[in-house]
């Protein structure tokens, strides 16, 4: 029950972030806006350090540092490519097939064997995510956009994310099994061994560190409260997730947050409320089911 309740307010956290970050509309690089959302939730994470049992977990460390890597330095930085080259639809689109890959990778590689209501629910999950993707008419008035080098390179990008997250999951999944790190300490790994990743490319980048995060971006107390839920409760919560559910059935759950978004879309013009209001029917069905 902790693990399905800790899935539900990770989808929730993240909306809400998703939220603040469209209406801040904030003009930061992809790298940028990575490493000043990381740098927040790293200070709330920072009182792990002294309690992680670094010698006798190394192995469950390095395997972190690698997820930390993938997920959050790789993937994080690939989707928000993604999202700024094809824009949200098109990314939730490609997006849509993670519960159904997430449910067959726990049966290959974790041995995790799930019941087949899983499998039917993961896959009413990615339909009901295709569906408010699809539910975007906007995203259908550049008709010249498929031909165009930045919307295979967005396709191609999402691709990479979708992967990324992927695995990262699976690796913190495999380690919160079989180790006794916390959720919390794992969490305080990847974040850590992301930034570590990521600073040297900032560096090369940005060579006035300083200049990288400017002043009206650490004042910004909406650019922190979208750090803390999409960033911070979210990994955390979804460590949680990972320490108490299957692999499959935690994805399929973490992947609600769109439909949680629905409830502040009903009314925007370039969305269908019909396809909405079924596409949100769909989920509820798929999680219920996936859930029995």
């Amino acid at each position: 029950m902790i693990g399905i309740f800790a899935a539900l307010l990770s989808a929730f956290a993240w909306t809400i972030a998703s939220l603040i970050w469209k209406q801040q509309r904030f003009s930061i690089p992809s790298l940028k806006l990575n490493f000043i959302k990381n740098i927040f939730a790293l200070i709330l994470f920072l009182p792990a350090f002294l309690s992680i049992p670094w010698e006798s977990e190394k192995q469950f460390v390095l395997i972190l540092i690698l997820s930390g890597v993938l997920g959050i330095s790789i993937g994080d930085t690939f989707y928000f490519e993604s999202l700024h080259l094809i824009g949200t639809s098109r990314t939730l689109i490609i997006h849509s097939l993670a519960p159904l890959i997430a449910v067959i990778s726990g049966f290959v590689f974790l041995r995790e064997y799930p019941p087949f209501n899983v499998y039917i629910g993961s896959a009413l999950v990615s339909l009901s995510l295709f569906l408010v993707a699809r539910s975007d008419t906007s995203a259908h008035n550049i008709p010249s956009l498929r031909t165009n080098f930045s919307f295979l390179k967005g396709i191609f990008y999402s691709f990479i994310s979708l992967g990324c997250g992927l695995v990262a999951a699976l690796l913190s999944r495999m380690v919160l099994v079989s180790s006794q790190l916390s959720p919390y300490q794992s969490s305080f790994i990847r974040i850590s061994s992301a930034l570590a990743f990521l600073l040297p490319l900032y560096i090369y980048k940005y060579p006035r560190l300083l200049g990288v995060i400017q002043v009206k971006y650490i004042l910004s107390y909406k650019l922190f409260l979208a750090a803390f839920l999409g960033t911070f409760l979210g990994i955390l919560l979804q460590q949680v997730v990972f320490s108490q559910l299957a692999f499959g059935l935690g994805v399929i759950l973490l992947n609600t947050s769109p439909i949680f978004a629905l409830l502040f879309i009903l009314n925007e013009s370039k969305y269908d409320n019909k396809v909405i209001i079924v596409s949100a029917l769909t989920s509820f069905l798929g999680v219920s089911i996936a859930l029995v």
